[in-house]
This record gives C-alpha cells, sequence and structure tokens, in this order.
C-alpha cells in the first residue's frame, strides 16, 4: 500500500476541516472542456443594459473558472428563448462536461467573457456563505424570534377553505420577507420547520406544484410580483439545507436600503416585532421609516 494514503481517522479531519471553511479539493487533471461553476449572482437586468435595450427582467451572472457568463432565471423568458437554467445548484459540484455557450440574445455581449489564467483550479471557495444543517439546527433550538421565523409551507397557511388556505400560505412569506427587509438587522425565514420546532420538510409543498423546480419557480414569481418594481433578488440568499431526507427552504433576507412595501390589495409597511410581523400605518409608519432610513433619497 502506498505510504501517502491516509487511513479514515487521518483524512476526515482535514476533510471537516475544508467543509467549516467552505473548501474543497479539485483534482489537477481537469480537461479543458469542463466547466466548474464558482459563484452565481442574480442582478437586476435594468442595471446590466446599455441603452436602447430593452430588459426588465432579472438575470444570472455566472462566475466559472472559464470566465463569466450571464443567462436569464429559470422561470423567465427572454424574447423566444427558453427560459435559463438553475446554475446554483453547480456552485461547488462535479465539474459539468462538454458544455457549449448560447449564442441567443440573452448572452449580452457586452458582458466580456474573461479566461481565467490558471490552467485549473486547486481549490474553489465559494463567495455565497450558506449555513449548514448543524447551523440551521441551531436556529431553530432558540426559537422564533426578531430575525428568525418558522414556516411549515410556502403552499398552505391558516384558513377553512383550500383557496383561502393557499393564499395564507402564500402572503405569510411575502409577509416575513417584507418585515425582515425593513427590519435593521434582517433576517432568515426557515420553511419547513413546524411552530414546535420539528423539521417536517417539504414534500407535501413539493407534490402540490407537481415538484421541487416548479415550487421555487412559483415561490420566486410570488416574491417578484408581490414587490413589483422594488423588488431585487440581492436582499435574498435562497438554498436547501438537507436533515436526513427532510428539506428545509432557507431565506435569508438582508435589511433594505429603502422602505419595501408589500403590494396585496393595498400597499402594506411591514416590521418585524419581536417573533411577530405586523403593518405598521399612518404616524407609526412615517416615524419609524424616517429613522430606520436616513438616508433615503
Amino acid at each position: 500500500m502506498p505510504q501517502f494514503l491516509l487511513a479514515p481517522d487521518q483524512l476526515n479531519p482535514i476533510l471537516d476541516l475544508l467543509k467549516k471553511n467552505n473548501l474543497r479539493v479539485v483534482s489537477n487533471s481537469i480537461d479543458k472542456n469542463d466547466l466548474y461553476i464558482l459563484d452565481v449572482e442574480i442582478v437586476s437586468g435594468p442595471s446590466l443594459n446599455p441603452q436602447k435595450v430593452r430588459w426588465k427582467g432579472d438575470m444570472q451572472i455566472i462566475t466559472t473558472n472559464h470566465g463569466k457568463y450571464i443567462d436569464t432565471l429559470p422561470n423567465d423568458q427572454y424574447r423566444n428563448e427558453t427560459p435559463g437554467y438553475d446554475w446554483s445548484k453547480h456552485i461547488g459540484g462535479e465539474p459539468l462536461r462538454d458544455f457549449k455557450t448560447s449564442n441567443s440574445d440573452a448572452d449580452y455581449p457586452w458582458i466580456k467573457k474573461k479566461v481565467s489564467k490558471s490552467k485549473s483550479p486547486i481549490q474553489i471557495k465559494s463567495e455565497i456563505k450558506e449555513k449548514d444543517i448543524d447551523e440551521i439546527r441551531i436556529l431553530i433550538s432558540k426559537d422564533e424570534s426578531s430575525t428568525c421565523e418558522f414556516k411549515e409551507s410556502a403552499v398552505w397557511g391558516p384558513g377553512k377553505s383550500d383557496k383561502a388556505r393557499i393564499d395564507m400560505g402564500k402572503l405569510q412569506i411575502l409577509k416575513a420577507i417584507a418585515g425582515f427587509t425593513n427590519s435593521i438587522k434582517g433576517g432568515v425565514l426557515l420553511i419547513g420547520v413546524s411552530n414546535d420546532k420539528k423539521i417536517i420538510g417539504l414534500e407535501r409543498d413539493f407534490r402540490h406544484r407537481q415538484n421541487k423546480d416548479k415550487w421555487i419557480q412559483i415561490l420566486i414569481g410570488n416574491i417578484k410580483n408581490a414587490f413589483g418594481e422594488d423588488f431585487s433578488p440581492t436582499w435574498l440568499n435562497q438554498y436547501f439545507v438537507s436533515h436526513h431526507d427532510k428539506e428545509v427552504y432557507v431565506i435569508e433576507v438582508k435589511p433594505n436600503s429603502d422602505p419595501i412595501f408589500l403590494n396585496d390589495k393595498e400597499d402594506i409597511f411591514y416590521v418585524r416585532d419581536g417573533n411577530l410581523t405586523k403593518p405598521l400605518k399612518g404616524k407609526a409608519q412615517a416615524k419609524y421609516i424616517i429613522k430606520r432610513f436616513p438616508n433615503m433619497k
């Protein structure tokens, strides 16, 4: 047996250390046609557009070992193009073989595709910081608070009829996001966790929406539609964590630089008050906004 091989009790501490620091080892023998996804950033379409180009949707900027690319979001369509692909699922994962770049209008020519000088990455460190299941379980153990909320479902909420329950399921997610982004610290929304702090998973949600991908598309669509032009996916870091066979969807909400109103039947300004999300109106709303957003334009 070669002397450089490590026994499991020697190797596992090294792998744990790499995992904690969000690092992984990649083989030196990488084929030039392999594509490694290093980071995916969702940005506002208008922020990329030069003059005379019309695009109002949001886009993905995909950073790879071959340079940067741009694509539509999975549920969006640009002209006659098929909606884009969810590249984020490949961050830090296995390489994509024999990839091809698109010649469609979505691959805007003014986004320069800079080729990496290094022939192959030895280590890849993702810029997106995600909590692992142990960190999520610690959050759950601390109960709901001004910066953390649990929801069993993104589809079903309280109500007497199926329609009422579906409407409330949608609204409760949007209210939580609005309340967190209007707060000073932001917050974390955990979907798939019951009020009694149990991870119940999202299988029922997925079945109702046909599958997991459809569930995500509808959820993102609901967020975009609810917040209208004020919506920017850069507020949100969204990902799944797994506990045994059950999944939790994590939405980390950043505090916004401007007040965000939820466009339901009317524009409503929500804030986080302890472990509850509540609307503010009138003088109380004006006072809060002046104090919370002193640099608002």
